[in-house]
């Protein structure tokens, strides 16, 4: 997919997918990669991957994931709807040659083009940038305010990158985001009607996955929505179709289908937000 056109459904709420809750808990890795499992960006990524692990983040990288999606529109989906976004700048092999060449060249193309696609839908705080410091390719003179380290050695860049992840997990707070703040302005009347009435639920309290069944709430709130010329069923689609709710089907003792509906963690950003906004 083109990136305008990604990044035009992207602040219309359209590019959710129905298998995957919108922000998912990935530390999703742009860097230079081949089929090799021997070169230097296949050892680093091992690490990448160990080091997230530790810190309880899935890692993903465009050709890791399995999907019928093209390699570029995994790229923007990751960048879109991963926790933490990881850009390594290190100088690809194939520019390293004569001294001039080394010289002259930019840091990784192919990736600082994804780090500015990033630079538009992401916070700043859910972006780190790496670097090898034995690397003679300039780095974009624009990158100072981002999380970023530079490392000389494996043990260097563990030691470092698990230190960083987990200050920039501790930091993060999606409620405060552009994305939460956009994503709250497509909200109808309904949606904060059931926001507000599901997040001050007693159950909600202590247990925040519980499961709401939006379409047997009180037939009071169902009046409250109506009167402000809304529809709960109608809510309830619109918070699944901006990613604040995935659905699942259970039985009842008689047999009797019956839909659940929990937050996904987008979702509890936007309650957040809506109640420091109440």
């Amino acid at each position: 997919m083109y990136p305008k056109i990604f990044i035009e459904q992207f602040w219309n709420g359209g590019i959710q997918r129905a298998d995957e809750p919108i922000r998912r808990n990935d530390l999703f890795v742009c860097m230079p990669f081949s089929k090799s499992d021997t070169d230097e960006f296949s050892q680093k990524y091992k690490i990448i991957q160990e080091v997230g692990g530790k810190v309880q983040l899935e890692v993903n990288r465009a050709d890791t994931r399995h999907d019928a999606h093209i390699k570029e529109d995994r790229i923007w989906d990751g960048i879109a709807n991963s926790r933490i976004l990881l850009f390594d700048l290190s100088d690809e092999p194939r520019i390293k040659g004569s001294s001039s060449e080394e010289k002259n060249s930019l840091a990784n193309q192919n990736v600082c083009f994804e780090l500015g696609f990033a630079t538009v839908i992401r916070e700043s705080e859910d972006i780190l940038i790496i670097y090898k410091k034995s690397d003679k390719s300039k780095l974009p003179f624009n990158i100072d305010h981002f999380n970023r380290f530079e490392y000389s050695n494996d043990n260097e860049l563990k030691k470092q990158l698990k230190k960083k992840l987990k200050d920039m997990l501790k930091q993060q707070d999606w409620s405060k985001s552009r994305f939460v703040k956009y994503t709250t302005n497509l909200l109808d009347m309904g949606c904060f009607c059931l926001i507000n009435y599901l997040t001050n639920h007693p159950n909600h309290k202590d247990k925040p996955d519980y499961p709401y069944n939006f379409f047997k709430i009180t037939h009071d709130l169902i009046k409250a929505i109506e009167n402000k010329g809304g529809n709960a069923h109608t809510s309830v689609l619109r918070l699944l179709e901006l990613g604040l709710i995935w659905t699942n089907h259970d039985f009842k003792k008689n047999n009797e289908l019956e839909l659940k509906y929990y937050w996904t963690n987008f979702g509890k950003a936007i309650s957040r937000h809506v109640k420091k906004q109440s």
